[in-house]
Formats: structure tokens, sequence, C-alpha cells
């Protein structure tokens, strides 16, 4: 099959610009249907098969691009994407373009945010005055505490000096009491003591006059005991201890009652003390309640304001502008944000689309989506310089711009400088330095490079400064607002966005971005349904050049191979025929030494014959035994070499094949997820099965052929041996014996050298038939890959021709 003569072109025809994806999906499956499988040559059914199956996978990897960019195509609106490094402030002059150029969803937030602001100013200024009633209360509440503590003092004071005074009073009395309360107890041990004494002698005096006889008890009616005597004065020295105690009773209880009256005194003192205080701070007391409720209420009242100012300035966090800018984290733009413009009756969108520079896993998609929606691209980046290339792990800022802008028909440069103090950077000088401007025309070179003629050019602007002075719609006491004072301490506002480049900007998007925008559009889409189609083209060119390379390589293999069996072919069959001739001399050799053997032992004709029979017949026998084994012994050499030859090409094709794979695998876009398989339709083990079936069944038969020859020989032997059995003397006989032995072995040697030439040429004859069969065999990998070439390279020169007609409808 053949495909690269040329194909009549009809050109594709389209209900609207926005069918054109469903057209490129029926022309391609009209490509796919054309290149057929069939082949007359079953060897090549498969492969062709193989190669239809994997244009089918190109196939479908297409049909998703396409579908992919149905999806996100936008046909009504010329949508512009913003794209660039993380932190290149690509959301920061979307910001201001939202700003300055008025788009809706802007202005209905400054509105609420200025609406919120009003009524935030309005709750701060009732909070701070709130604030001061609360420090006024805090003030009282202070004096009242200074003056209650004062009457505190007062009361201690009046109280310690009372106390000292008592004290004063007390202490002699105290003393006084002390020492009657130990006189007294000192005295009532004595009591006790004299009181134990007594019962002791009043017992004994009982004792002793229960004991006595009736003599003793008449004389002691006369006559006291010693201890009767002893116990009369201890009773007198009792009644006397016992007044005694009973006085300084009298006296300690007199003392107590002074002290009591003193206490008493001084109780009623005190209380008249703690009375007056009471009194005094009373009326303080209550005013210090009265101001505390005030307080409390005031405080209830500032949490209420608080919670309301939280709201209102979570609201004006919301509607401030700026809300979409960066705060300096990695990948703040996890979704691509999209706003619509109206600018002198022309529509058209702006996408914020996230950094590519972050966790771009994260976004990538969002990213793909962008790019395949807009019609243009700002690739924004804050340095003048062109973008950084990766290396052999990670893709760089270039290779990743040639991934995501490739398919884009209009590609500009924003440098957007980085200036955070415009006094110093912009007051009196100009936006860019010599340097700047420099690297920016070598920016521009390494882009045009890259994306060629749809790379247009740099601008330059600052976006900080120009957002900052355009709005004053920022979140109170923010970063943002510290910077916008700061800059219109050295700058007006219309001077800083004039400094900032800004309108020039939005100049080049009025005069020359949004003109044509409708035919921009669908020249934009055309052309990323175009570059899908070459993406396709490219992978068959891709792989049209691999199997053509590898069908030369293959063939220049398949050459190199069928040499080699050509070559141990025509060896195998220089031994078969050196080594049969060998085993034929032999046997000459050996059935002559066996005869002649027989003649020097001086035998008649007789013994001859049957001598010389028994030799051929003896030598026949061996003969038999050794040749086949011989003969096998040299084809199984040869079959060793073939399996070898073939596992070498075998080897050698694979080795080309993955070769192949890997380099096209290499050049195919990523994006096509195409799995690159060749088969070198080589399958050794059955190659060589076959060789070995058919080397042992060739009509090799030697050991029949040679016993029929011999047989006939030995019959003209003994016909010789008795024409001169009668005529000779010994000698002569002898002699002529062994002349009959040489000319019938010679007889017999020529007709098994002709047994054995036709037996192998037989064989030969049906082995060339198999090796042929190899050598075919050997032609089947460049046969497929060629095969493979030709199917994939008509399939390439039809997408290219429906390409061509693609960008023919997209052409402005």
């Amino acid at each position: 099959m053949q495909g690269t003569g040329k194909q009549k072109e009809q050109a594709i025809e389209l209900s609207s610009p926005s069918a054109i994806y469903d057209t490129i999906s029926q022309e391609l499956t009209k490509v796919i249907d054309s290149t057929s499988a069939d082949s007359s040559e079953p060897e090549l059914k498969d492969v062709s098969q193989k190669t239809r199956s994997q244009l089918q996978e190109l196939q479908h990897s297409l049909e998703n691009q396409l579908s992919e960019l149905q999806s996100n195509a936008e046909w009504d609106t010329f949508t512009i994407a913003f794209y660039g490094e993380t932190g290149a402030g690509k959301s920061t002059l979307i910001e201001t373009l939202r700003i300055l150029l008025e788009e809706p969803t802007k202005k209905a937030t400054q509105k609420v945010f200025k609406a919120t602001y009003s009524s935030y100013v309005d709750a701060q200024s009732t909070l701070t005055h709130l604030q001061q009633n609360l420090e006024e209360s805090t003030l009282k509440l202070h004096k009242l505490e200074e003056q209650l503590k004062a009457i505190d003092d007062n009361h201690e004071k009046s109280r310690r000096e009372l106390e000292a005074e008592y004290q004063e009073i007390e202490a002699p009395i105290l003393s006084e009491l002390e020492k009657l309360g130990t006189s007294l107890e000192s005295k009532e041990q004595v009591v006790r003591e004299l009181s134990q004494k007594e019962q002791q002698l009043t017992s004994a005096v009982h004792n002793k006059r229960q004991q006595a006889s009736l003599w003793q008890k008449l004389i002691l009616l006369f006559k006291k005991l010693p201890e009767e005597v002893e116990l009369t004065s201890l009773q007198n020295q009792m009644t006397e201890a016992t007044q005694q105690v009973e006085t300084t009773r009298q006296q300690l209880n007199a003392q107590q009652s002074k002290n009591e009256h003193i206490q008493q005194e001084r109780a009623k003192k005190l209380d008249g003390l703690q009375r007056k205080t009471r009194d005094a701070k009373s009326e303080l007391l209550s005013q210090k309640a009265a101001i505390e409720a005030q307080q409390q209420a005031l405080f209830d009242e500032e949490q209420q304001l608080e919670a309301s100012l939280e709201e209102k300035h979570a609201e004006l966090v919301n509607s401030a502008d700026g809300e979409i800018i960066g705060n300096g984290q990695p990948d703040f733009t996890q979704q691509t944000q999209r706003y619509d413009f109206t600018v002198n009756g022309q529509h058209f969108a702006l996408l914020d689309v996230p950094g590519i520079e972050g966790k771009e896993g994260q976004v990538v998609h969002e990213i793909e989506k962008a790019v395949q929606t807009a019609h243009a691209v700002f690739y924004v980046t804050n340095k003048p310089a062109p973008p950084q290339t990766g290396d052999s792990e990670r893709k760089g800022t270039l290779e990743k711009i040639k991934l995501h802008l490739g398919a884009q028909t209009e590609v500009w440069a924003v440098f957007n400088k980085k200036v955070t103090n415009p006094k110093y950077t912009l007051k009196n000088r100009p936006l860019l330095s010599d340097d700047e401007k420099a690297s920016l025309l070598t920016l521009e070179d390494t882009m045009r490079e890259h994306l060629g003629s749809h790379f247009q050019s740099a601008i330059s602007l600052t976006a900080l400064p120009a957002f900052l002075a355009s709005t004053d719609c920022l979140e109170p006491n923010s970063e943002n607002e510290k910077r916008r004072e700061k800059c219109l301490q050295a700058f007006a506002e219309s001077e800083l966005i004039d400094a900032s480049n800004i309108h020039a900007f939005i100049d080049k998007l009025k005069l020359e971005l949004l003109p044509n925008s409708q035919a921009k559009i669908q020249q934009s889409n055309f052309y990323k349904a175009k570059l899908a189609v070459d993406n396709t083209t490219d992978a068959l060119d891709v792989l049209s050049d691999t199997f053509s390379t590898l069908t030369d390589e293959l063939n220049s293999a398949q050459n190199s191979s069928q040499h080699q069996l050509k070559t141990s072919f025509s060896a195998l069959q220089k031994r078969l025929h050196s080594r049969g001739e060998s085993m034929l001399q032999q046997f000459s050799r050996r059935a002559r030494q066996s005869t002649y053997e027989a003649i020097e032992k001086d035998i008649n004709n007789d013994a001859f014959k049957q001598a010389l029979k028994k030799a051929i017949n003896t030598e026949q026998d061996a003969l038999n035994q050794t040749l086949p084994d011989a003969m096998e012994h040299e084809i199984k050499r040869f079959e060793k070499d073939v399996a070898d030859i073939l596992k070498r090409f075998e080897e050698q094709t694979q080795e080309l094949s993955e070769i192949s794979e890997q380099l096209s695998s290499s050049k195919l876009d990523e994006k096509l997820n195409l799995q690159i398989k060749i088969d070198n339709g080589i399958n050794v083990t059955g190659l060589v099965a076959s060789v070995i079936g058919g080397l042992v069944s060739a009509p090799f038969t030697g050991g029949a052929g040679l016993y029929f020859v011999i047989a006939s020989a030995a019959g003209v032997v003994v016909s010789i041996a008795k024409a001169v059995a009668s005529f000779f003397s010994t000698s002569y006989k002898m002699s002529q014996q062994r002349k009959s032995t040489d000319e019938n072995l010679h007889k017999v040697m020529e007709q098994l050298k002709q047994s054995l030439a036709d037996n192998l040429d037989n064989a030969i004859s049906e082995m060339k038939s198999i090796v042929k069969d190899l050598d075919n065999a050997l032609e089947n990998p460049t046969k497929q890959a060629k095969r493979r070439h030709q199917m994939i390279q008509q399939a390439s020169v039809r997408l290219k021709t429906l390409s061509n007609q693609v960008n023919a409808l997209g052409v402005i």
C-alpha cells in the first residue's frame, strides 16, 4: 500500500466555526478507515492490524485533545490570558485594569466598599466617643476609690490609736490578773495537798481506834492519839488556807470585772468608730455603684460596636480593591478567574491564570484550560531577561512557555517592574534603565525564537504603583493603605499613574488587541485545532521516519544473516561430501587390508572369495553404523550454526526495535501518551525447530544403498577369482588375488561414491528448500517494518492535507 502519492484535496465545509472540532473528528475517521489492514501476504496481516490499532490510538488521543479544545473554547468573547511566573504581578495588573476600565463587578464591589466604609467610619467615631466616656468614668471610679481608701486609712489609724490607748490601760490590769491567777493556783494547790493529808490522817486514826484493845479504847477516851492531834492542827491550817484561796479569788474576780468593763468600753468605742466610717463610705459607695453600672453599660455597648466594626471590617476586606492580589505566599491564585469588560462598545474578557512556578501539579489543569480558552496571551514577568531553561529533572520557565503557549496566535510579553518606593524609582526618572531595555530586547529575541511570528513584542509597566494610585478603596490600616499614603506624599494620583506606564498598556489593548477581535477568535481557535492535528502528523512523521530507518537497518541485518546462512549451508555441503569420501576410503582401506592378510596365508580361490566377501560384509556393517552418525554430526553442527545466526539476528532486530522505540518516544509530544511497540517478527525457537525437523527427515538412506552396491560387487569378485584360479603359481596366484582385490574394491568404491553422491544430492536438495524457508523468514521483519512505514506515511499525508484545510479556514 502506497501512502505518498498525491490525493485530490476536497475542501471541508462547516455549518458554523465551532463545528470545526466535530468536522476534524469525522475527517480523521475517514483517514483511519482509508488505511486498510488487509494484506495478500498472511505474515503481514497481523502487523497491518497492529499498525491500524496504533493509528487508532493516535486518533483517540487527537479526539481527546479536540474534545478538550471544544469544551474550553470561547467563540463569542475575545479572551486574553495573563500568564506567567508565580509572583510576577499578574493579579495586580488585572486588578488595576479592573479599576481603571471600570469592570462591572469591580464597580459593584467598590460601591459596597464605600457604603460600608461610611458606616464603618461612623461606628468608629461612635466607638471613640464611647471609649472617651469609659475613660472618664474610669477616672471618676479611680477618684472615688482614692476617697474610699482615705476613709479606710483614717479608720485604721483611729482604730490603732484606740487599741493603743486601751492596751496601755489594760496592761497593769492584765499583769495583776496574771499574778492573782498564779497566786490562786498556788493556794488551791496547798489546799489540795492539806486535804489529801487530812484524808490520810483520818484513815489512820480510824484504823488505830478499830484495832485498839478495850483498855486502850478507855485510855483514848481521855487521851488523843498523836495522829488526832496532828489532824486537828492540819484542819486549822486548811481553814486558814481555804480562807486565803477565797480572798484571792475575790480579788481575781474583782480584777476580771474591771477588765471586762474596760473591754466593753473599748468595743463600744470601736463600734462607734466603725459606724462613723461606714456612714462616711456609704455615699461614696453609692456613687461608685452608679458609675460602675454606667461603665458596664458602656462596656456592653463597646463590645457591640467592636463586633459591628469587625463585621464591617470583614465586609471591607471582602470588597476592598486588591483582594485578588497575592500576599507573598506561593500559589495564592489556585483557580483561573475571569473578568469581563466593555470598552468603547468592545466586549472582552481577561483571565487571571495561576502561576507556572509554584506547585504546578495542583494547578496545571487550570493553566491548560485557560490557555485553550484564550485568544491572546500576556506573558507577565518581573525580570527583564529571557525565561530560564530547566534541566533533565525539572522543566524551566521557557519549556513551560513553549508547552503552554505554542498553540497561541498572539503572545505579548509584559515586564512588570518591581517598584516598592516610587519616590526614589519613578520621580523624574524613566521607567526603564538602559540595561533593562537591552535585556528586554534579548527577551523578545528568545520569545520570538521559540514562538515564531505569533510573538508580538514586550510591554513595560509597573503595576503596583498604578494600583495604589488608582483607588482609595483599600482595607483600613492595611499594608496597601500605608503604601498608598506613602506614595501620595511624593506624587499626585494622576502623576503616579502616568509614571507607571499603565495608560500606554491600556492604549495598546484598545488599539492593537481588540480591533478585528471576532476574526482573531476564529483564527485562534482554528489554529489550536490545526496544531492538535499537526501534533498527530508530527507523531506520524516520527513513526514514519522510525520505521523507514528501521526498515533499512533490518534489511542490512537481514542481508548479513542471509549471507551467513548461505555460507554455513555451503560449508555443510562440503563437509558432508568430504566426510562421506573419507569414510568410503576407510571402508576400502580396511577391506583391502583384511583381504591381503588372508591372501598372505596362501589361500585358494574359494577361500579368497570368502575372505573378500567377509571383508566387504564386515566393513559394510561398520560403514552402515558410522556413516549415518557422521552425517548427523555434521547436520547437528549446521543446526547449531543456523540457531546461532538466527539468535544473533533476533538480538540485533530486538535491539534495533528497542532503540527505535526509545528514539520515537522521545520525539513524540507528551500529550499524545502513545505507546510505541515494534515487533521484530522473529521466533528463533520455532524456526530452529522447523530446521531440525526438516533436516532429520531429509532422504539420506546411505546404509541401504551401500549394501546393494556391495552385494553386486561381491559377485564380480567371485567370477574374476574363478577365471584365474588354475593357471598360476602360488606367488603369481597371490599377486593376481591382490590385483583382483584392488580392481574389485576400485569398482565397489566407484559405485559407493556414486551412491553417496546421489543420496547427498537428494538430501541437500530438500535441505535447500528448508534453508530457503529460513531465508524468507529472515525477510519478515524488514517486510513488516516497511509495511508499517507505508501505512503510517499514507495516514500522515492525508492528515497534513486536513491540517492545510483547517489552516486555510482560520486565516485572517
